[in-house]
């Protein structure tokens, strides 16, 4: 027998025929923070879950056809949250965004082209990438300009 309160729950997906939040986590390729990012999603207007689904698979194929370690890859709620970030990502990645991921270690270590020195993690996100040449130490670009 089925209560009134039970009757009066709404499904997860019941604007949107196949869209829930277990098919963008498993579309997704980071399974991390899955409690925020459920929270995240009962947020989301339920026109804008298709889309979130749908934009979840860019960051999959992103993260395993370039090699990227997943913890360039933001968290699923992130993804999800108030900034949106599924926007950017609805047609794949955004301009730029595979400049500026690291590669993976079996394909050997980020060097840089002015100092042929090792560009580390902790050095990553105040490097440079330029198009065609690779990767610049901050130092590097600073030296150059004296």
């Amino acid at each position: 027998m089925v209560t009134a309160d039970a009757a009066t729950v709404p499904a997860e997906d019941e604007e949107e025929p196949g869209v829930t939040f277990l098919a963008f986590w498993d579309a997704y390729p980071r399974k991390v923070g899955k409690s925020a990012a459920k929270r995240r999603w009962a947020r989301l207007p339920a026109r804008d879950r298709a889309a979130a689904e749908a934009a979840a698979r860019h960051p999959a194929e992103y993260a395993s056809g370039a090699g990227v370690e997943l913890q360039y890859v933001p968290h699923p709620a992130t993804f999800i949250g108030p900034k949106r970030s599924f926007e950017d990502w609805a047609d794949g990645p955004p301009a730029g965004y595979a400049s500026q991921a690291a590669r993976k270690p079996e394909e050997g270590p980020i060097v840089c082209f002015a100092c042929s020195a090792e560009v580390t993690p902790d050095d990553i996100f105040e490097a440079d990438y330029l198009e065609g040449r690779g990767w610049r130490h901050e130092r590097c670009r600073e030296r150059r300009k004296t």
